[in-house]
């Protein structure tokens, strides 16, 4: 039985989200273009993916001390473990200031600065074109930090391309320090210009970010079905600059039209790729015998989450709907053969940027962790892992604009 693993596609993809306005006149990014990307999957580390992303959702929101609260961005709480992320796709980049090499770098939606220097060393001295800012960098992920120094540099996207895309005068970071990124050579930030508030110093004034540097209206990743073709290696998917179209791979298939929904007004998550959305355990097209697992709420998009984290009380609807236990050791949900044959489309209902109602849903083995990955979440042959898991243990971020988060 091949599971389908589509996770963030459906977020990101087929809800396409485009990036913020442009605070600073540049020139329009021309046309589209598909960026293709490699996934690599760590099944050295000592933690699961539903740990990881857990992880990650405490740093990406700031909640830290025994009340849980969410923390201002710029005050996000710093005490988290620093894990190996368990599934990451890279794109190539090259860089001006470091000529003759392409850079491997994580694509990540949830952090806007953009940084090399993990895996290669960079000699600095022979650079002819970097110009230093003065200001030192310094971020925290879920997954690992880096401390380095601000350049000022032009940076190419996916270099092979004929004709390929050029940030600007874009800010980069040159890591002088980097702990959790084993085998990268740093992070592409596609996050929106909020997130990199207070993580230079001492000038402190947020920046362009890449999407913004390009002149991007809207930005995308399709990934691959993962059921075994292409987890680890090329053709995992693609970053799509521009206006989004299935790109020319028998990887990827568009089965309907690519809807867009408004980035959410709801704080926190309207500092990240965040959307409206209610969910629905049922049908393809709706109907009276569906489950409503989550009214309309608020949360976000994250190409570094891998599961879908839903709120505590979602999750005890999706739990009981699925007639599932949930794995104390993977912290997936655990179906039987007998109950995946009654299981049903798990959806997301949102309002779309014409002002209709969209419903894109996830088929029951899209719901399904792909049996050639058990080993990333500590899985054992014979088993069913569901892909949709529960936020709970972030402390209080259900019901706080963070009702889910969509990998």
């Amino acid at each position: 039985m091949h599971h389908a693993h589509v996770l963030l596609s459906i977020c990101l993809a087929c809800l396409a989200i485009g990036a913020s306005a442009v605070s600073v006149l540049r020139p329009r990014f021309s046309g589209a273009s598909s960026i293709a990307l490699t996934q690599q999957t760590n099944t050295t580390g000592d933690t699961t993916v539903y740990r990881n992303d857990v992880a990650r959702a405490q740093r990406l929101f700031g909640t830290g001390g025994e009340t849980g609260r969410i923390l201002n961005l710029g005050t996000r709480a710093s005490s988290f473990p620093i894990q190996n992320q368990v599934v990451t796709f890279t794109a190539p980049v090259n860089f001006a200031c470091f000529p003759g090499t392409t850079y491997n770098l994580i694509v990540d939606t949830g952090s806007s600065n953009t940084w090399t220097g993990a895996a290669k060393s960079i000699n600095l001295e022979k650079s002819k074109t970097c110009k230093g800012t003065g200001n030192e960098v310094d971020v925290l992920y879920g997954s690992g930090a880096f401390e380095g120094n601000e350049y000022i540099d032009n940076i190419t996207l996916f270099p092979a391309l004929d004709d390929p895309p050029v940030a600007r005068k874009q800010s980069i970071a040159v890591a002088t320090f980097s702990e959790g990124f084993d085998g990268f050579d740093g992070i592409l930030g596609m996050g929106p210009e909020d997130l990199t508030e207070d993580t230079r110093f001492p000038d402190q004034d947020e920046f362009l970010t890449v999407p913004q540097t390009l002149g991007l209206d809207v930005f995308s990743l399709s990934l691959t079905p993962n059921n075994g073709i292409g987890a680890n290696g090329s053709n995992a998917g693609f970053l799509n600059l521009g206006s989004y179209t299935c790109p020319d791979s028998p990887m990827l298939q568009c089965s309907e039209p690519v809807s867009y929904t408004p980035i959410t007004n709801a704080s926190p998550a309207n500092a990240y790729w965040g959307m409206n959305t209610s969910m629905a355990y049922g049908t393809l097209t709706g109907g009276p015998d569906d489950v409503l697992i989550l009214s309309k709420t608020s949360g976000i998009v994250d190409s570094g989450t891998t599961l879908i984290l839903i709120s505590s009380s979602a999750f005890q609807a999706y739990l009981k709907a699925t007639n599932g236990t949930q794995d104390q050791s993977t912290g997936q949900i655990i179906v039987t053969p007998d109950q995946f044959k009654q299981m049903k489309n798990f959806c997301f209902i949102f309002n779309t940027t014409t002002g209709e109602t969209s419903r894109k849903c996830l088929t029951p083995d899209q719901q399904v962790w792909p049996t050639s990955q058990y080993a990333a979440i500590g899985g054992k042959c014979g088993n069913i892992y569901l892909v949709i898991a529960d936020i709970g243990s972030v402390p209080v971020l259900s019901g706080s604009g963070i009702d889910f988060i969509a990998g």
